[in-house]
């Protein structure tokens, strides 16, 4: 889920790949989405847009996640390091 864990994402490889998670649907800080950017990495957002899948009580806050929805951005994102390896492999003589 968002949160200052995805900090770890600034030490993937040049290939990698973000996949930032959104409890709600709302304007959140986007600081991964742009260090993502800057790196060159696959960015993708999965945002909870049904407010019936969020809920929040005394003990902290629960998102329901829609598998389908979820899995598109996963299989994006495997398309995307899967080519940006195969570009990077082009680039260094077939090593990376």
């Amino acid at each position: 889920m968002h949160g200052a864990a995805l900090t770890h994402a600034l030490w993937l490889p040049p290939w990698g790949a973000v996949l930032e998670m959104w409890p709600k649907e709302r304007e959140m800080w986007r600081c991964f989405e742009h260090w993502s950017q800057l790196a060159g990495h696959a960015y993708q957002r999965y945002e909870n847009a049904k407010k019936s899948n969020f809920r929040a009580d005394k003990f902290g806050d629960y998102t329901r996640i829609e598998p389908d929805l979820f899995m598109d951005k996963v299989n994006d994102l495997v398309a995307s390091v899967s080519k940006k390896r195969q570009e990077l492999a082009g680039l260094a003589g077939g090593k990376t």
